[in-house]
């Protein structure tokens, strides 16, 4: 186990370029630890990532609403007809384009936001991006669209007065389910989890340690004249 948790590390350290993994820093002076996430970038480029992946879900779905029955309340897919092979096709190729488009989102937001503060502040930026997507999918796609559909008149043909076509805590669970299954991996591998998280001034390459007196410039160069007959030290 011991061996299991070290070469993780390893990996974890040479992913980072050999600087700090620890999501806060500290200071000499006694201040609280400061987060090195920027709440303006990931507000941003989560709203870009609702804008491109929001307009293609909404296409699509006024387009072949039945593509994502899967994504619909049970009740709804047990009333429904069973999805056709194109159907299936359909839905296959665009779900294959919103997670590679996600995806590669993330990345780029991820490089953008860089990694030299550290792999974990890289993984809970682009964590924090995803949530943004995830909250706007949840409040405003998935229950936009059950209150814009008439329950009598529903998309998807057999399914009137389904209760699934109200079922708003289906899709409130599904979001969490997503917000849970999203932040893996963590660092519980290590044995001082969560001070993990915390760090220490000693291994933040952020932190400058208290210059010696004895080093200062000041002190370097200021000397007392020689006097005459004085041996030199």
């Amino acid at each position: 186990m011991q061996s299991t948790r070290d070469a993780v590390k390893l990996v974890f350290e040479r992913l980072s370029r050999g600087r700090d993994l620890s999501l806060h820093t500290e200071s000499n002076t006694g201040l609280p630890p400061q987060l090195m996430i920027d709440p303006t970038t990931i507000m941003v480029h989560g709203a870009g990532l609702c804008l491109l992946l929001g307009a293609l879900v909404a296409a699509s779905f006024f387009w072949k609403p039945r593509i994502w029955l899967r994504d619909f309340p049970q009740d709804i897919q047990d009333l429904a007809a069973p999805m056709t092979d194109e159907e299936q096709r359909v839905a296959g190729r665009f779900g294959l384009l919103i997670v590679s488009l996600m995806l590669g989102s993330l990345v780029l937001s991820t490089l953008r936001f860089g990694l030299d503060q550290g792999l974990l502040w890289a993984l809970l930026h682009a964590y924090l991006v995803f949530q943004v997507f995830n909250v706007f999918d949840m409040a405003v796609i998935d229950w936009g669209l059950l209150l814009l559909i008439d329950p009598s008149k529903p998309p998807i043909e057999g399914t009137e007065n389904a209760r699934g076509w109200r079922d708003f805590a289906f899709h409130a669970k599904k979001s969490l389910k997503g917000s849970i299954l999203a932040g893996f991996p963590s660092p519980l591998w290590r044995q001082d989890w969560p001070g993990a998280w915390l760090g220490s001034p000693e291994s933040s390459p952020s932190v400058r340690q208290p210059r010696s007196p004895r080093t200062s410039s000041v002190q370097d160069f200021e000397r007392k004249p020689r006097m005459p007959g004085e041996p030199v030290q």
